[in-house]
């Protein structure tokens, strides 16, 4: 009815949940009936901020009639800020029970009661995901990034690859690039892996470990990933964190090599890449696939602030790089692939 009357009215309505961080942990110190305790305090705590009410297991939902998305998460961490300095019984002192929370808010077109509870449970899923005792506002990319992970336990190859597109779409979105250049990367690592030879299961992981390369820039301040002109030193190791920060939001997907290849790909063969240095064939080979995807794409796609190169003046500036920045081997194949024949080829890469 809530959701209903907000968008008949006009007025903003934010659905707040509640999740308490690792409950198992309370239930399995002091049992069920020590968890059950901790449950009836926090939901007593939670009513005094608003209309709340228990979802199920250890997550609770509050309703934030009037509140827009900035005010529904000011509320909701003063909410997460409060249980941090309650002491619950049996769980210990100030500080033993946090929780985290997540946010989504009507009215917007189309979005309905089991849509915004997706949504708030999405925002949910982020803030225990990166760090805990703390609130996420609903983001497009966070919805792709839970589903991801649910498809990643199936047999559904095709809806994965949808999650991943769509989630890469949002990572382009955000980015210098014109057009989508995590499709392209993908597309292309998988045509350099079946030229190398690579069996079709390593071909379609190469794939998806392309389309999600830069995944991590979600998380990168937008105004360094559109600067126009060069970047500061900050900014240019903020920048370099995102194969971190995309090997972290990717290692539970349960597909196992994806996750390091993301973490991997700008590391040099000569050694002298990042996050961690590593050199020729220590660096998995997908990596090693997409690095030199990624560069050529980079090349040879318009940016905000640079045009384009020919495909055959990119190709001659990576034949110049093989053996130092990119693995020979990779670069011959993408130039076999490309039939470009053998130019002779530091890469513009992202």
């Amino acid at each position: 009815r809530e959701v209903a009357d907000s968008r008949e009215q006009g007025y903003p309505l934010s659905l707040c949940l509640v999740d308490i961080d690792d409950f198992k942990r309370i239930n399995d110190r002091y049992g069920h009936p020590g968890g059950d305790k901790v449950l009836a305090q926090l939901a007593t705590r939670l009513r005094q901020g608003g209309e709340a009410f228990r979802l199920g297991g250890d997550e609770f939902a509050i309703l934030l009639p009037g509140r827009d998305e900035e005010g529904a998460r000011l509320a909701a961490e003063a909410i997460v800020r409060r249980i941090g300095t309650v002491e619950f019984a049996p769980a210990g002192p100030a500080g033993s029970v946090t929780v985290s929370a997540g946010i989504a808010t009507v009215p917007e077109e189309g979005v309905e009661r089991d849509e915004l509870v997706r949504r708030a449970d999405s925002a949910l899923y982020w803030a225990k995901e990166y760090g805990k005792d703390q609130v996420r506002v609903h983001r497009p990319d966070v919805v792709e990034i839970a589903e991801l992970k649910r498809l990643a336990a199936g047999p559904d190859q095709a809806a994965r690859f949808r999650a991943a597109s769509s989630l890469a779409r949002a990572v382009d979105a955000r980015d210098a690039y014109t057009g989508s250049h995590s499709e392209r990367v993908a597309e292309l690592a998988a045509r350099i892996a079946t030229r190398l030879g690579v069996d079709r299961e390593q071909v379609e992981l190469t794939r998806l470990a392309g389309s999600l390369h830069d995944l991590g820039k979600l998380a990168i301040p937008e105004e360094i990933l559109r600067k126009p002109g060069p970047l500061s030193e900050a900014e240019r190791l903020v920048l370099e964190r995102h194969p971190q920060i995309g090997f972290r939001m990717l290692e539970s997907l349960g597909v196992d090599p994806v996750a390091d290849w993301v973490l991997h790909h700008h590391e040099r063969w000569d050694g002298a890449g990042y996050p961690h240095a590593v050199a020729g064939e220590t660096i998995p080979l997908g990596a090693r696939i997409i690095f030199v995807a990624d560069a050529y794409d980079a090349m040879t796609s318009d940016r905000v602030y640079r045009e384009r190169l020919s495909d055959e003046a990119a190709l001659e500036e990576l034949e110049r790089c093989a053996g130092s920045q990119f693995d020979p081997e990779i670069v011959t194949a993408l130039a076999e692939e490309l039939g470009l024949g053998s130019a002779n080829v530091v890469a513009f890469s992202a």
